[in-house]
């Protein structure tokens, strides 16, 4: 099963640097992202998603499943947005430059 991903949905503000897709990679999908400052819409994600900072300093507010975060995020910074948990709110309040994507199944 090759994962989908829904970065196209959700990185509004962003570039896409690289991506697995396409590579015949099965049950993971990895994506390179530039993240301009800016709000991203609402998403209930399907795979879920590992997001590492790779270099650089952001920072983040989140709210979803009545929790709300603040992070000040730096190089190696980890984010998770489990499959089946509405993003409600999520934005960049500084850029996030050079930040991987792991999407993995569900299950």
């Amino acid at each position: 099963m090759e994962l989908q991903g829904h970065t196209a949905f959700k990185y509004v503000t962003g570039r896409q640097l690289n991506s697995s897709s396409g590579r015949g990679w099965t049950n993971v999908l990895a994506e390179r992202w530039d993240h301009e400052a800016g709000a991203l819409p609402s998403l209930l994600p399907r795979e879920t998603e590992v997001a590492v900072l790779l270099s650089g300093r952001g920072l983040v507010y989140r709210e979803g499943a009545g929790l709300r975060q603040r992070t000040s995020g730096r190089s190696g910074t980890v984010w998770l947005c489990p499959a089946g948990i509405r993003e409600e709110r999520i934005d960049f309040e500084l850029p996030l430059h050079d930040c991987l994507h792991i999407f993995l199944p569900p299950d």
